[in-house]
């Protein structure tokens, strides 16, 4: 798996200044602008230099995030590895954990396991 590039735009909006975590190039986004579903997060706070984005610094997108569950819902059931997984298993959920996961080939962390109880299939 290839990494995806992570880029911080400083953005200037009527709130006020705002660091937006992107997977597009500053090129792109300055060229053909920064649609909200291509926000991962905002950054609550400047980065200090070789400091990485964590949970304590960053609030995610709800746009984003609703973009993801949309394309995960219509390509995932056309994807060899999710179709074998969903097979192997018989029955239940197939989760799709992202690389932020520190053990993405463990067992699924408790709290996602919640998560995913209480959401609508």
């Amino acid at each position: 798996m290839t990494d995806l590039p992570i880029n911080v735009c400083r953005v200037d909006t009527p709130e006020g200044t705002k660091l937006y975590a992107t997977c597009l190039s500053h090129e792109i986004a300055f060229q053909r602008g920064l649609p909200a579903e291509a926000i991962i997060g905002v950054l609550t706070g400047p980065l200090e230099v070789g400091e990485a984005i964590t949970p304590d610094v960053f609030a995610r997108n709800r746009a984003f995030v609703e973009f993801m569950h949309a394309v995960i819902a219509r390509r995932g059931p056309d994807l060899p590895g999710l179709i074998a997984e969903a097979k192997r298993q018989g029955e239940g959920w197939v989760y799709v954990i992202d690389q932020r996961t520190p053990t993405p080939q463990a067992a699924v962390l408790e709290e996602l396991t919640a998560l995913a109880g209480n959401a609508n299939p």
